[in-house]
Formats: structure tokens, C-alpha cells, sequence
């Protein structure tokens, strides 16, 4: 899924897609990415252009801080 460049701010929604491999969210106002730890069979995340600071994930066996 390619949603680049469209000023997103809120992607809440995309937790309930259960089958994405490939998210490119480059170049949005994307402060929060909790949502990551819903999509188990994601192998591309691009969040690059994103005012994301301090980013915890924690998922059943690993915590992340990106």
C-alpha cells in the first residue's frame, strides 16, 4: 500500500488490515505507529518524512525503540 505525500495524520485504520506486506507512509504528519504491532506479515514499513520522535513497540517476544 502506497499512501506517500498525502498529508496523513491518522492511520488508525490501517491496524485492521491483516494481510499488508508493504507500507510506504513517507512524507506525512504520522506522529503515532502503535498500529505496527497489529500487522504480523508487514516486510516493508517506510516512515520516513514523519514527525515520529520516540516510537515503543512491544509485541509478545521483542520491544523496539526506534
Amino acid at each position: 500500500m502506497e499512501l506517500m505525500e498525502t498529508y496523513l495524520n491518522d492511520i488508525s485504520l490501517i491496524k485492521n488490515i491483516k494481510k499488508l506486506e508493504y507500507l510506504d507512509l513517507s512524507d506525512n504528519n504520522i506522529t503515532d505507529i502503535s498500529f505496527i504491532c497489529n500487522i504480523k506479515i508487514l516486510k516493508y514499513l517506510n516512515l520516513s518524512g514523519n514527525p515520529i520522535k520516540n516510537v515503543y513497540i512491544k509485541n509478545k517476544n521483542q520491544v523496539f525503540c526506534l
